[in-house]
């Protein structure tokens, strides 16, 4: 990750407590195995700059990045690695995944220490011009700890209301907790491994022998490997002048009140936590990064 970015986000996004926190009277979400996460934004401007800015980490490999001027590279994301039609009305402009999907890219590398397994942008096809089906994050951590190879495979909601954003969610969370969702996943990198740069031998050995024997188990593979998913589930709303925390209680109220349970069918380990963000006026942080885009604003070096 370029400097000037990592300062930035240093700078900009806020630490402010886990799940549950006692003190503040906040449970954590009730299926989430490890501890929540809650973040904030110091100020709109920083912020629509890391988003503008992790356009190109999320894009683009690390190596890619030195070969040609960021501005030339930038241009190209927009036309060939997500969802991005300068003819599309403004609504429909507001209304693409990237925006959630490059700051969940940035978060990842940068707070929770993970490295890009693979770049998110290199299963885009701009023939079919939707958005790109599958988890929304490839990252990987060694857990020294638990001597564990962690798949951090993610997913973000980027919507003015938190209500809306965790119906997404739990819509999609049993098929994304399944062992079918992860093999699919796994085999859609056959034709990218040369594009991962994590040279982590017992995953591309697993993605190679997937490529010779297309009937191989591959949950069996993980588990043989150590491996497990790792699940964050990043959703940044809306407070609407609303308190802080009073934004993070509700949430997870909400989410208490109308899901009880979730189903999974996944046969390795796996944990999910949920990253929380609440910021003010999502709608305006959305126009302002179209805004830079339009402008082409210059590209942190």
């Amino acid at each position: 990750m370029r400097e000037a970015l990592s300062q930035l986000i240093e700078n900009t996004i806020v630490y402010e407590y886990s799940l549950p926190n006692v003190e503040k009277g906040i449970e954590k979400v009730h299926f989430s195995t490890n501890d929540d996460d809650c973040f904030s934004a110091t100020d709109k401007e920083s912020l629509v700059s890391i988003i503008y800015n992790s356009i190109l980490d999320y894009s683009f490999q690390e190596f890619d990045l030195t070969k040609e001027s960021y501005s030339l590279l930038l241009t190209k994301a927009l036309q060939r690695k997500f969802k991005f039609n300068d003819e599309a009305t403004h609504q429909a402009k507001l209304s693409y995944g990237f925006y959630g999907e490059v700051l969940l890219h940035t978060l990842l590398l940068k707070i929770y220490g993970t490295k890009c397994l693979i770049c998110r942008g290199y299963f885009y096809n701009p023939l079919n011009n939707s958005e790109t089906t599958g988890y929304d994050a490839y990252h990987i951590i060694e857990n020294i700890e638990e001597q564990k190879i962690e798949l951090w495979f993610g997913e973000v909601k980027f919507y003015i209301k938190p209500e809306q954003a965790i119906q997404k969610i739990m819509t999609n969370i049993s098929k994304a907790l399944s062992d079918n969702y992860l093999n699919r996943n796994l085999v859609a990198m056959i034709d990218k491994n040369d594009k991962i740069t994590n040279d982590n031998s017992k995953l591309k050995n697993i993605i190679e022998k997937l490529e010779n024997n297309p009937e191989i188990n591959i949950a069996d593979e993980l588990n043989n490997s150590n491996m497990s998913l790792v699940y964050p589930i990043f959703i940044v709303f809306d407070m609407n002048n609303k308190d802080y925390d009073d934004c993070i209680k509700n949430v997870v109220s909400y989410i208490k009140d109308n899901y009880e349970t979730i189903n999974t069918s996944l046969s390795i380990d796996y944990k999910l936590f949920f990253i929380f963000m609440p910021i003010q006026n999502v709608k305006e942080v959305k126009e302002e990064v179209l805004k830079w885009i339009e402008e082409k604003k210059p590209v942190l070096l």
